[in-house]
């Protein structure tokens, strides 16, 4: 298979259990299997054949055109998960033909009801040839749709990658670059993303198959874990002093605008330092890295950086002494092709004014 992405082997699969294939002459009935989400779930599957229905897992309830998705409206997975990322390779697939990439903070897009929503975490990401695989189309969705409603997934994209409505609303998707950078897809085929809420969090699977690939993407959702110590409210005045503005590593639940406790630290920090200066204004800017879609990237962290201002007028900062500004991914500090230069661009800056 012909690819531009740099092939990785890193995962491994010890409990996932491939199907047993089907004969020439079930073919047309029943598709070759591609995987199993458990070992139990394997055996059931086996020893049936696919039904003629589709057998997609029960869509979430519709929504509205550009109505927000309710997580909730997903009841909570009871199957036993497999280790992620919880779906193995098809069967006849071989080694050599497998294309896959992990890391263990990363952002990605899915469609979850009628629009896009990014979602970060541990990412995997999968892709090969339908003829490398011996499957053809209709056989890997079929059996995708299977091994996922038996984990308890429930799809939750109700419009496709080319809907009119979501081009005019995300422009970036119009162009191939646009879908692998926004849902980390081959080209643009048939989409289907589902959620398997658990009690330990959410896990995205979407899989996006066309006339010749398939491609397999797993998130399970979690905070980054923060590995860049606060800075205190003397260093935050040197650097403003020095280079005119500072960074500050905040940890944000993913699309959302809402400061942690555990970040209450670094806006008492913020206060301290306004309060020793009263002369000091400052212009509060929210940068995501470049994962996403721009414009809700560009939201999202004016949203991110407002939250921020509204935090320091609480702690008695006169918000006149304060600007609100969302610059997205429009200045990366990193490197966006490495997690550890998407980490450093996620941020909010203060920059001083005047």
């Amino acid at each position: 298979m012909t690819s531009t992405f740099k092939l990785v082997s890193t995962l491994v699969m010890a409990s996932a259990v491939v199907l047993t294939g089907c004969n020439k002459k079930q073919a047309d009935a029943t598709p070759d299997a591609v995987v199993a989400p458990a070992p139990a779930a394997a055996e059931t599957a086996a020893a049936a054949p696919a039904p003629a229905a589709n057998p997609a897992a029960t869509p979430a309830p519709v929504a509205a055109p550009g109505a927000s998705f309710d997580i909730n409206s997903v009841p909570m997975s009871t199957a036993t998960l497999p280790p992620f990322p919880y779906l193995d390779w098809p069967a006849k697939l071989e080694e050599g033909q497998r294309n896959e990439e992990e890391q263990e903070f990363d952002g990605v897009s899915v469609i979850a009801g009628t629009d896009v929503r990014p979602v970060e975490g541990r990412v995997s990401r999968r892709y090969y040839s339908l003829s490398n695989a011996k499957l053809s189309k209709l056989a890997a969705e079929r059996n995708y749709e299977a091994a996922l409603k038996a984990m308890g997934a429930v799809q939750v994209n109700q419009i496709q990658m080319d809907d009119p409505k979501l081009l005019e609303a995300h422009p970036a998707l119009r162009e191939v670059s646009g879908l692998r950078k926004t849902f980390k897809v081959l080209d643009r085929g048939d989409y289907k993303s589902y959620l398997i809420r658990t009690p330990k969090g959410s896990i995205w699977i979407a899989v996006a198959i066309d006339d010749y690939n398939a491609t397999v993407v797993a998130v399970e959702e979690k905070a980054m874990e923060q590995s860049i110590k606060p800075l205190s409210a003397a260093q935050m005045q040197s650097e403003l002093a020095a280079r005119g503005h500072v960074a500050l590593y905040m940890n944000f639940d993913t699309d959302k605008a809402i400061i942690l406790d555990k970040d209450q630290g670094i806006i008492d920090e913020v206060s301290r330092m306004m309060a020793s200066d009263s002369s000091l204004r400052l212009k509060v800017e929210g940068h995501t890295d470049s994962s996403g879609d721009a414009k809700r990237n560009e939201r999202l962290s004016a949203e991110r950086a407002g939250a921020v201002v509204a935090s320091l007028v609480d702690k008695g900062v006169d918000k006149m002494r304060l600007a609100a500004l969302g610059m997205g991914g429009s200045k990366p500090v990193a490197d966006n092709g490495t997690e550890e230069g998407r980490a450093k661009n996620r941020r909010v800056e203060l920059v001083r004014q005047g």
